[in-house]
C-alpha cells in the first residue's frame, strides 16, 4: 500500500510539473512574440506654447530619438497654468511607455511650493528619465550704473536702500526668485517690478526704469553683446562655457546658485527597461557637438546623468527654490 501510494504521488507531482512546463513554455512564447518597444509612435507632452525654449530642446531630442529607436516621437504641446495642463495630463497617461513629458523646475519645484491643491504629485505621480540640461539665469544692470559685479551691486544697494528695483518676466518663477534668494543672502533691499515680457523688462532696464534684469539668458545675451546692457554675473555654480567673461554670483556670495532646469519625465508606472533605454539613448544625444550646440544657443547647457542622477537633481533644486520661497515670503496660492 505505501508503495502503491507512493507511485500514485510521484505521478500527481509528475503531472503537475508537466503542467507547471508547460505554463512556462507558454509564457516564453507570448514573451517572444510580445512587440519590441516602441511598436508604435511615442507621445511627448511639452506643457508649454510652441517656439519657446522648451518646446525648441524637446524637439531636438524627439528628432533624434526619432532616428535611434525607429518610432516617431511626437511632440504634444499642451500649454498652460504654469505647466499645470501638461503634466496633469501625463501624471494620468497609461503607464505603457507610449508618453513621456518635457518638463522643467518650474512644474516640478516652484508650483510644489507656490501652489495648493496641485492636481498632480510632481514625486508620486511621475518617475525622472534624464536631466536634459539647466537654464541658468542671468544678471545684468544698466550700463550706465557704476556696477560691474555682484559685490559691487551689494555695496550700491546698501548705499541706497529701497531703491535699486530688478525686473523679471512675471513673479512667483525662477528669475522672480533668483532676486529674491540675492536679496535675502546678501542682505541688501531690492525692489522686484515684475513684467509681461522678457522685453519689457530688458527695455526698462535699458532706459533706467530699472536698475537691474534678471532672465535667462536668450532674452538678454543679444542686448549685453550690443552694450545696452551689462552682464555682472550668472546664477549657476561655475562659469558658463562660451561665456567665461562673465562671473557667477557665487564669486561675490560663496554657494550661491540658482537655476530653471529641463528633465524628461515619465508617468510613474512605466517599466524600467524603458526608462533605462530612453536614458541610454539621450545620454549618448547629449554629447554629440551638433546637439549641445542648438541646445546652448537656447540658453540649456545639457546635463545628462542617470534617472537617479535627475532625482537627486530634483531634490536639490527643490531644497533652493525653497530657501528662495521662504526669502520672497511667498505664500501658497
Amino acid at each position: 500500500m505505501k508503495t502503491s501510494s507512493f507511485i500514485q504521488r510521484a505521478r500527481r507531482a509528475g503531472t503537475t510539473f508537466l503542467i507547471a512546463g508547460a505554463g512556462l513554455a507558454v509564457t516564453a512564447a507570448a514573451w517572444a512574440q510580445a512587440p519590441a518597444w516602441p511598436a508604435r509612435p511615442v507621445t511627448v507632452i511639452v506643457p508649454t506654447a510652441a517656439g519657446g525654449a522648451p518646446d525648441i530642446a524637446a524637439r531636438l531630442l524627439a528628432d533624434r530619438l526619432s532616428t535611434e529607436l525607429g518610432q516617431r516621437f511626437i511632440i504634444d504641446n499642451r500649454p498652460g497654468a504654469n505647466q499645470i495642463i501638461g503634466l496633469s495630463n501625463a501624471a494620468r497617461a497609461p503607464k505603457d511607455g507610449y508618453t513621456f513629458v518635457f518638463a522643467s523646475s518650474s512644474g516640478l519645484s516652484m508650483n510644489r511650493l507656490t501652489m495648493a491643491n496641485l492636481p498632480y504629485d510632481p514625486i508620486k505621480d511621475l518617475v525622472p528619465v534624464i536631466n536634459v540640461g539647466v537654464s541658468p539665469m542671468l544678471i545684468a544692470v544698466n550700463p550706465d550704473l557704476p556696477i560691474k559685479s555682484i559685490a559691487e551691486l551689494i555695496a550700491y544697494a546698501k548705499q541706497k536702500p529701497g531703491a535699486v528695483n530688478f525686473g523679471t518676466i512675471g513673479q512667483r518663477n525662477i528669475p522672480h526668485v533668483t532676486g529674491e534668494l540675492l536679496e535675502a543672502t546678501a542682505q541688501i533691499d531690492l525692489v522686484h517690478v515684475p513684467y509681461p515680457t522678457s522685453q519689457i523688462a530688458a527695455t526698462d532696464a535699458i532706459a533706467g526704469r530699472t536698475q537691474v534684469v534678471i532672465d535667462g539668458i536668450p532674452p538678454l545675451i543679444g542686448m549685453v553683446n550690443d552694450g545696452r546692457l551689462r552682464a555682472i554675473a550668472v546664477a549657476s555654480a561655475a562659469r558658463l562655457p562660451g561665456l567665461e567673461q562673465i562671473p557667477t554670483v557665487a564669486e561675490s556670495l560663496p554657494g550661491f546658485e540658482i537655476n530653471g532646469f529641463f528633465a524628461v519625465m515619465a508617468p510613474a508606472g512605466v517599466p524600467q527597461n524603458i526608462i533605462d533605454l530612453v536614458n541610454q539613448k539621450l545620454q549618448v544625444i547629449l554629447k554629440e557637438p551638433a546637439i549641445i550646440a542648438k541646445l546652448r544657443q537656447g540658453g540649456t547647457y545639457p546635463v545628462g546623468g542617470t534617472s537617479q542622477d535627475l532625482r537627486n537633481y530634483i531634490d536639490k533644486d527643490y531644497a533652493i527654490l525653497e530657501r528662495a520661497v521662504k526669502a520672497g515670503k511667498l505664500e501658497k496660492q
